[in-house]
């Protein structure tokens, strides 16, 4: 079992890391905006950043499953990889961005007038386009009660001290005393996670949007399909962690001295479940819905390219513009959104993710 999940992990972290360039725009190459950009030396850095990848997966790999401690073997091995991850990815962005300087600097033509599109009837169409009702978010609520109520009912069943963590063998390893938090943290957990899910569903209908220039009517039926495709996710991201965390919680009503690794393979089954489902998604719709298709008429592309707004992405993954009052805007690598860091709702955003997930840690760990 303990194989198992260090294996996941390596899996995970690899394929997320290296398709996370494969979800971008046509023309933005790792956080990098080239309107045409030759395959010969695309081609060059996508091999090198494969390559580095392939290599750290592999020397990660080795660690992850030679360290026996089943937390530092797994925990340090996990972060290193992330840093040195962010490491190859800033040497291919600074590559790409070298190539455009260059690209610049030896054009002796006329470049196209860059400009902006917006679309004036998004806001006022919102709800017919991309509206799929919040009241599905009662759903993961309602298991979340039923689950409370359960816990209550059968209250005096709950063993004390209470088993709060399980190993890779489905052994308790961690105790607490039987209290009204060390009970219902999971269950409190999961409302703040739904919160977060709705959270994240009110995002992505508000959110910045960024159309193509050379064929803005297009780009835009694309995204608004792109929105109301994620919105449905999110739902069912939420009601699907909702049963997750109920099943754990739940799991306290066994009896400790019988270990069972099913918990283990049912947190693995649905994390692996996400992964999968949201690469295929970002594989099938690209991000901002480019990759989606049209059933309408073809547009005729305009003489334009887009807004070259490099200079406000740090390292293609970064968002800081204080002229834009836009707080949360679509990410330029990887899938989904995040904030514009010059506005002080992104700042806010950003502290108070941080000081949930905090407070949350140190709860588990206190009790």
């Amino acid at each position: 079992m303990e194989v198992t999940i260090k294996l996941f992990v390596i899996l995970a972290l690899f394929i997320s890391f290296i398709t996370m360039p494969l979800f971008s725009r046509q023309d933005i190459y790792f956080g990098i905006r080239i309107a045409d950009l030759d395959s010969k030396k695309l081609r060059g850095v996508w091999r090198k950043y494969i390559f580095y990848n392939i290599v750290l997966a592999l020397f990660m790999s080795y660690l992850i499953l030679t360290l026996k401690d089943p937390l530092i073997g797994i925990l340090i091995p996990t972060f290193a990889y992330i840093f040195l991850y962010m490491v190859i990815y800033i040497k291919s962005h600074k590559e790409i961005k070298a190539i455009k300087d260059s690209i610049i600097r030896d054009s002796g033509e006329e470049s196209k007038p860059a400009i902006t599109v917006v679309d004036m009837n998004f806001t006022k169409e919102r709800n017919e386009n991309i509206n799929v009702s919040p009241y599905y978010f009662i759903l993961p609520l309602l298991i979340t009660l039923v689950t409370v109520i359960i816990t209550i009912m059968y209250y005096d069943r709950i063993p004390d001290p209470l088993p709060m963590h399980y190993n890779m063998a489905g052994e308790v390893d961690g105790w607490a005393d039987k209290s009204f938090w060390s009970v219902f943290l999971l269950p409190i957990t999961s409302l703040g996670m739904t919160g977060l899910f709705y959270f994240i569903y009110l995002i992505i209908g508000k959110s910045k949007q960024e159309l193509n220039s050379k064929n803005p009517k297009t780009s835009a039926r694309q995204n608004r399909k792109y929105r109301k495709i994620w919105r449905i996710y999110t739902i069912i991201s939420a009601t699907l962690m909702t049963c997750l965390f109920s099943y754990m919680h739940l799991y306290i009503f066994r009896d400790p001295s019988n270990p069972s690794p099913m918990i283990m393979y049912v947190t693995l089954g649905f994390s692996f479940l996400m992964i999968l489902s949201t690469l295929i998604i970002g594989i099938y719709v690209g991000n901002g819905g480019n990759k989606l298709s049209s059933n309408n008429d073809i547009e005729e592309e305009w003489e334009a390219d887009n807004t070259d707004d490099d200079r406000h992405w740090k390292w293609g993954s970064f968002y800081y513009n204080k002229e834009d009052p836009s707080v949360f805007i679509e990410k330029r690598m990887g899938i989904g959104w995040t904030v514009n860091m010059a506005t002080w709702q992104g700042k806010a955003f950003i502290i108070g993710t941080l000081a949930f997930s905090i407070i949350i840690l140190a709860i588990a760990i206190v009790q």
